[in-house]
């Protein structure tokens, strides 16, 4: 993905932990 992506990627992908956890 593009850099300025990456913030709001993280907050997804740790979203996603949370929702799988």
């Amino acid at each position: 993905s593009m850099l300025h992506d990456i913030h709001q990627e993280s907050a997804i992908y740790l979203m996603v932990r949370r929702l799988r956890d």
